[in-house]
């Protein structure tokens, strides 16, 4: 029997219906003024809240890809509803938006369930919207792809590495792959605050340092709600010798709506290979 995963955001954080959500989403691509010449991306950041909020954020990197092809895209979301345990690996046929559905590599799935690390958890995915609002987007600049979806929740530094090695493992054309973290940055802090903490976050980024990130997070001096995600890629991009990462667009939620009392920090990055 066929698993298809519905969607649970849509009409909520992006539009609901096929006509709008491409209506939505080509406007973004036309206003972004983010054109980046660069090789074939390994891995990006992207952000995960409601396309009117972080959409923009989002398009202006992933536009980036569209002359590229991947056969996979692996997305690693934070889980915001379910806690204690590692990963669960999205053991589904396809996944369900709007403008098309998305089949899974149920190959690399079942090889990364084979881990004692991971398992499939459906209510991890169940109102998850980290992963979700990302497949839209993919979908329209990437065309097809087979789908490998992860949901982590605990968020440690040698979990990422782990999970990176697992990866690593699993997927025997690591060329052919796009590494997919999505997080948001600084929460609720004034529009001055979160952008000390998310500068912070971006410089620890850029010098690829995850020892002083994990210690600065948990002394709150920046953060992420996806923190495991990226510091997973940071070790995916380490390992396959990719160039350092290009910072595509920073944002918050304050320069939406002009309310800078508490905002939400939105970055955009990518990883791409040297040659």
């Amino acid at each position: 029997m066929s698993k298809t995963k519905k969607t649970k955001f849509a009409g909520s954080f992006y539009p609901g219906n096929a006509e709008a959500l491409l209506k939505t989403i080509k406007i973004m691509d036309e206003e972004s003024d983010k054109n980046i010449k660069i090789n074939k991306p390994a891995c990006v950041i992207l952000p995960h809240a409601g396309y009117v909020y972080s959409g923009q954020c989002a398009v202006d990197c992933i536009r980036q890809l569209r002359q590229f092809d991947y056969k996979r895209v692996v997305v690693i979301a934070p889980s915001h509803r379910l806690g204690g345990f590692d990963f669960s690996i999205g053991n589904f046929d396809k996944f369900e938006t709007p403008n098309g559905n998305i089949k899974t590599d149920k190959t690399v799935i079942t090889k990364l369930l084979e881990s004692e690390h991971c398992e499939f958890i459906p209510q991890a995915f169940e109102a998850e919207h980290s992963l979700e609002v990302q497949l839209p987007l993919l979908k329209y600049f990437l065309g097809d792809f087979l789908l490998v979806p992860i949901v982590i929740s605990n968020q440690q530094k040698h979990n990422s590495r782990l999970l990176g090695k697992i990866l690593s493992e699993a997927i025997n054309d690591m060329e052919n792959t796009l590494f997919v973290a999505s997080t948001d940055l600084s929460h609720f802090h004034n529009a001055a605050t979160a952008e000390i903490k998310d500068s912070l976050f971006i410089d620890l980024l850029k010098n690829m340092d995850i020892d002083s990130m994990q210690n600065k997070l948990a002394y709150r001096d920046t953060e992420a709600c996806g923190f495991g995600t990226v510091m997973t890629i940071m070790h995916i991009a380490d390992k396959l010798e990719t160039n350092p990462p290009v910072i595509v667009s920073y944002t918050h939620s304050g320069k939406v709506t002009g309310d800078n009392r508490e905002v939400v920090g939105y970055l955009s990055a990518l990883f791409e290979n040297k040659i």
